[in-house]
């Protein structure tokens, strides 16, 4: 039965960057799990699996819009210094997930540290890139 909106689905796939350079790999040892439309992942990646049935493989390019956005510069502000705990490793570059106040979790790139302040960028890593993947339904 092909897969369709709702559907809990077993997949493997490879995802790839413009250059070709994998930057995850789910086979069929270590699937994922999903409900299509839950937001698990990227809409154009979870609809690419609509219509398939098990055992279907495709490949598809996904652009930053379907993807993980488009880069926002609105994404990127100074926060003050004391949001970060001791643990967090205040240098520019480095990146981590953060957990807010309100338990929300989101992902922090160090641009700059100041004296009393950090200017961090808060787009996903994968923003404004255009993916490749190759997919395969396992299992609906």
């Amino acid at each position: 039965m092909p897969a369709k909106l709702g559907d809990r689905i077993v997949v493997s796939f490879t995802g790839r960057l413009s250059t070709g350079t994998v930057f995850e790999k789910k086979d069929e040892d270590n699937p994922v799990t999903f409900v299509i439309g839950s937001g698990t992942f990227p809409s154009g990646f979870e609809t690419a699996f609509i219509g398939m049935g098990p055992g279907e493989c495709k490949s598809f390019v996904l652009s930053p819009e379907n993807g993980y956005g488009v880069k926002s510069d609105k994404l990127i502000f100074e926060v003050d210094k004391s949001i970060f705990p001791e643990s967090f490793i205040l240098k520019s570059g480095y990146s981590n997930n953060l957990k807010l106040p309100d338990n929300k979790v989101i992902f922090v790139k160090i641009i700059e540290v100041k004296e009393k302040t950090v200017l961090v960028d808060t787009n996903h890593p994968l923003s404004g890139m255009t993916l490749t993947f190759e997919i395969k339904l396992l299992k609906n």
